[in-house]
């Protein structure tokens, strides 16, 4: 029932008190149905928002939208969390940045802390090692395994690594960056829509007997 039904009468005539009445229903309810002579609302109501307010503070990868902060306010949320975060990052990895920001801040500046954040950006566990070498003084070795060989991906993944890694690392280190690749997929039946390498069928692992 609207906010206008639930005039009396008298007060249904006026239509003053009608527009006036609207337009609180507007701003409060967000009109869920349209009103004749009013405009269809294009936000939603203040109630509406109240009740939802607590999935903004909600970075939520992962999760359905209701139920975690909108992409619009990810930035505010970043900043009440001192997280930085790049533009040409798309909206699930900035949510994990965001989510993991806080315990991040415990083990910042050192290797744990930057592996972890690697493989935060890249959204895959256990696929970062990090080396440090006794023969040569604040220098480390990052590598990282990632999934397919796109060279869009790949720019795109170097670009954002190397900027986490100046932004984490000690400002004496110097680093050097290896990405390496699955070169050979098995997989135990075929399918119907990729070709590829079967064991026991195209594909034989370990030694072969001879007669």
């Amino acid at each position: 029932m609207s906010y206008v039904e639930s005039l009396p009468a008298w007060l249904r005539a006026d239509p003053v008190i009608c527009a006036i009445t609207v337009a609180f229903e507007r701003i409060l309810s967000g009109l869920p149905e349209p009103v004749e002579g009013a405009p269809e609302p294009t936000a939603p109501g203040l109630e509406d928002v109240l009740e939802r307010v607590h999935t903004y503070f909600r970075p939520g990868p992962g999760e359905p939208s209701e139920s975690r902060s909108p992409a619009h306010f990810l930035p505010w949320l970043a900043r009440f969390v001192a997280a930085m975060l790049r533009e040409d990052w798309d909206e699930e990895t900035k949510r994990r940045m965001i989510a993991q920001a806080i315990p991040l801040y415990r083990l910042r500046g050192t290797r744990e802390g930057l592996r972890r954040m690697i493989e935060i950006y890249v959204g895959i566990s256990d696929t970062c090692t990090i080396y440090e070498f006794e023969a040569i003084p604040h220098f480390f070795q990052v590598e990282i395994t990632l999934p397919q060989r796109d060279p869009d991906v790949l720019a795109r993944t170097d670009r954002a690594v190397r900027a986490l890694i100046a932004q984490e690392k000690p400002a004496h280190t110097f680093y050097g960056l290896r990405f390496y690749f699955p070169s050979i997929q098995i997989v135990d039946k075929p399918g119907s829509e990729h070709d590829g390498i079967y064991v026991g069928i195209n594909t034989l692992l370990g030694n072969q007997a001879h007669g």
